[in-house]
């Protein structure tokens, strides 16, 4: 049996799950997911910036440049949301 590493997967979730694991003082499994859940939805809808990655860059630097940038509209995302349910944002009390 082959097996394959895809690593444009690797490297996105990497990169949208590391604000989370910057900030949080402990493990949050809840905003972990809640990083990979966003990404998957960025990778798979493809919002306007990610496709033109894809599409602007052919072959294998497209289709890693397309997980890039789903990677980072997912670690921002990901980030504002653990800010603000902690508290943390400008607008807090």
């Amino acid at each position: 049996m082959i097996r394959a590493i895809v690593i444009d997967e690797v490297a996105g979730q990497w990169l949208a799950l590391a604000p989370v694991a910057a900030m949080a003082p402990a493990p949050d499994y809840v905003f972990y997911a809640t990083g990979f859940v966003l990404f998957r939805f960025f990778d798979i809808m493809k919002p306007s910036p990610v496709d033109w990655a894809e599409r602007r860059f052919k072959g294998a630097l497209g289709i890693m440049a397309d997980d890039i940038v789903a990677a980072v509209y997912a670690g921002v995302g990901t980030g504002f949301i653990y800010t603000y349910s902690h508290g943390l944002g400008p607008f807090s009390p």
